[in-house]
């Protein structure tokens, strides 16, 4: 039931076209500014979800000082979690890890 209710809170995220795809995120430096700059550029307001595949310390770090943004790992995410954030951010390397 946990893995149907993730599915469903994933397939409307996207249908609400609320759910992005970010190649390299894994990679960037540990700052706060390079998140809130991405978060500014793409001009979105509300909680944002940040997953990596796997506990990231730079991601975690970037995102760390940023009101109503968090970091999970794709291992570890729900649906609550899902449901909570009006803005999903996905690395490339966390959407293949989703089970």
């Amino acid at each position: 039931m946990k893995h149907q209710a993730l599915i469903s809170a994933l397939s409307s995220k996207a249908n609400s076209n609320s759910v992005k795809v970010i190649t390299n995120i894994e990679k960037i430096e540990p700052k706060t500014k390079v998140i809130a700059n991405l978060l500014k550029k793409l001009n979105l307001k509300g909680p944002n979800l940040f997953v990596v595949s796997d506990k990231n310390p730079s991601v975690k770090l970037a995102a760390r000082n940023l009101q109503k943004t968090s970091v999970d790992t794709s291992v570890n995410l729900n649906a609550l979690e899902i449901i909570q954030n009006k803005n999903l951010f996905f690395s490339k390397e966390a959407i293949g890890k989703l089970s």
